[in-house]
């Protein structure tokens, strides 16, 4: 009799422990879509939020003055590779020299620059995580100033 109790309890036990590691298995939350090509490279149980990517791209001749040429703000925090390359830079001495500037928005301080070339064929690649950033260039001199810029921003998906 104590055989068949015993028997009895572990068959109810091995059964809650089945029933309840299907329940478990069961809460994984719900697959993200993903295109096909990330769903390749990262494979198909990628729970994450997928990532995007916006590029820009541009040429500015800049003759009098200063002008922006990017002003990006977003609601959250970015990843951007820059590169820019500028040619016919030709006066002054800084701050009224020809020049092209990156300036990233720093909370209670305002823009400041990460970046700033004087130089004419200049060229440079570089990266920085920001919500707020600027591309500018200044020509003072004579000789049109020619900017020429690529970016790569990425971001998460679930960050419009």
């Amino acid at each position: 009799m104590k055989n068949l109790v015993l028997s009895i309890i572990l068959v109810v036990l091995l059964a809650a422990a089945v029933v309840g590691g299907q329940a478990l298995a069961s809460s994984k939350p719900a697959d993200v879509t993903v295109s096909e090509e990330t769903s390749a490279i990262l494979g198909s149980s990628y729970w994450g939020y997928p990532l995007r990517i916006k590029s820009l791209s541009g040429t500015a001749e800049i003759s009098a003055d200063e002008q922006i040429l990017l002003d990006e703000t977003y609601p959250g925090t970015r990843h951007v590779s820059l590169t820019v390359f500028n040619w016919g830079s030709d006066s002054g001495i800084p701050p009224f020299a020809d020049g092209v500037q990156v300036s990233m928005y720093i909370p209670f301080l305002g823009y400041n620059a990460i970046m700033e070339s004087h130089q004419t064929n200049y060229y440079r690649t570089f990266e920085f995580d920001s919500d707020n950033w600027k591309l500018r260039a200044r020509d003072y001199g004579n000789q049109t100033l020619k900017v020429y810029y690529w970016a790569t921003i990425t971001y998460p998906s679930n960050q419009w």
